[in-house]
């Protein structure tokens, strides 16, 4: 996570990226970060998957990263996406981790702000046929 490079300046959060936080935080030892998103500044991460953000007010050496909340959905052309949320070593947004079972560009978010977080090795295995 920490290699990947970041383009473009900060930019606020959109209103879906937003919605798809708060559903992650609720409900973990994180929820107080929710008051944090509307004024959030983000980069898009470019050696990862569309859809990957960094929050740039985070540590810029943040180690000993802690996934606070992860998601799976189907987006909009049915490819199984999964996002993971992580935190740095103060407690701060760090990290924003989309992945998309066929490398593609993130369609839409929506899906991903209706769905409850799940194990990912049990999502992975019914996703991969495993």
């Amino acid at each position: 996570m920490q290699s990947q490079q970041t383009i473009d300046a900060p930019r606020p959060l959109k209103r879906i990226e937003i919605q798809l936080l708060e559903s992650m935080l609720r409900g973990t030892d994180y929820e107080h970060l929710v008051a944090q998103l509307p004024n959030a500044q983000v980069v898009d991460l470019e050696d990862s998957q569309p859809g990957s953000l960094r929050f740039p007010e985070s540590s810029l050496h943040a180690r000993l990263l802690e996934k606070v909340a992860e998601r799976q959905f189907t987006d909009a052309d049915g490819v199984p996406v999964s996002v993971a949320l992580s935190v740095d070593q103060a407690g701060q947004l760090y990290e924003l981790d989309v992945f998309k079972n066929d490398f593609s560009g993130i369609r839409s978010l929506r899906a991903g702000v209706r769905k409850n977080s799940g194990p990912v090795a049990t999502w992975f295995a019914n996703t991969l046929g495993s």
